[in-house]
C-alpha cells in the first residue's frame, strides 16, 4: 500500500471553477486573501501547491463549507 500523492492541478481547477462561478477575478480573490494574483494563478494551474494556511483562508471566501 503506497502513499497517495495530492493532485494539486485538480485542486487548483476546483478553486478556479468556484471562483469563476462566484464571479470573482484572481485579483479580487488575491486581495481578500492578502496575496497576489500571480500566486492564485499558480495554485489554480497546479504550478504551486499552496500552503495549509492558504487553504484555510480560501475555503470561506469561496463558500466551500456551505
Amino acid at each position: 500500500m503506497g502513499v497517495r500523492k495530492m493532485d494539486f492541478r485538480s485542486i487548483g481547477k476546483k478553486i478556479a471553477d468556484k471562483r469563476i462561478l462566484l464571479g470573482k477575478t484572481q485579483e479580487e480573490l488575491a486581495e481578500k486573501l492578502d496575496s497576489s494574483a500571480n500566486y492564485i494563478s499558480n495554485i489554480e494551474t497546479g504550478l504551486k501547491s499552496g500552503s495549509l494556511l492558504f487553504y484555510i483562508k480560501v475555503s470561506p471566501k469561496l463558500h466551500v463549507f456551505r
